[in-house]
């Protein structure tokens, strides 16, 4: 399944399941909303709502700040060694 085809198949769920029914939803957003909200958010394990961004916090940007201190060196580095 192409990811296109995922989210259509989420949007036809979410359109069969809260705006089709006796008490509907605003729109396909509001729905989509309430099929995370109610459906899919209380059966996630704790640790599968945790924030996103916490992994690149810890570990991503601070390699990057680590590389941009010593930046002159990394460019010495490749005109020296990456030119041909």
């Amino acid at each position: 399944m192409m990811r296109f085809e995922w989210i259509d198949m989420l949007i036809r769920i979410c359109i069969h399941k809260y705006l089709l029914n006796s008490k509907p939803a605003a729109s396909v957003a509001e729905a989509f909303e309430k099929l995370f909200q109610i459906n899919v958010l209380p059966t996630q394990p704790p640790e599968g709502l945790t924030d996103k961004d916490t992994f690149r916090r810890k570990r991503l940007y601070k390699c990057v700040a680590r590389l941009c201190e010593h930046a002159l060196v990394c460019w010495w580095l490749c005109l020296t060694y990456c030119t041909a």
